[in-house]
């Protein structure tokens, strides 16, 4: 199942209320193909096929409950998938939301970004506070053998 990358962040990333904010995945625990951009964010595989792309985002409000938050998957910067978690009943300061979806990719030019949206502003946490080896917001992806 290769080309796969997982890229994480390097911190917390601030995002202002209720924008819809590109995630700054800056640091790769893994790219089989050197397809993915940790200046631009993106994965651009060269290999044509289906691929299958999730992003994680753990979101904290600074300050104030979270009434929603929402993750995106971009496919040339246009929004191809979106989860979008509310929270109205229930706010609380911290809260998830994962999309994940099969894309098609021609291999040459396609290329997908991860994005992120909240109600209140605050930060997408790179760390739950545990080890440091345990990641909160992940972006990852892999081609899917057909």
């Amino acid at each position: 199942n290769t080309p796969m990358f997982q890229a994480n962040l390097s911190g917390n990333q601030s995002l202002n209320a209720g924008a819809t904010t590109k995630i700054s995945f800056n640091t790769e625990t893994f790219d089989t193909a050197s397809a993915y951009n940790t200046s631009t964010y993106r994965f651009t595989p060269q290999t044509a096929g289906k691929y299958l792309i999730e992003v994680s985002l753990q979101f904290a409000a600074g300050g104030s409950q979270l009434l929603y938050c929402y993750a995106y998957i971009y496919k040339n910067g246009s929004s191809t998938k979106i989860s979008q978690n509310d929270f109205q009943n229930n706010p609380a300061n911290t809260h998830n939301a994962t999309a994940s979806y099969i894309i098609d990719m021609n291999g040459s030019s396609d290329y997908v970004e991860a994005y992120g949206h909240m109600s209140g502003a605050g930060n997408v946490l790179h760390n739950d506070g545990g080890s440091s080896s345990s990641k909160s917001s992940v972006f990852k992806g892999y081609k899917i053998i057909e």
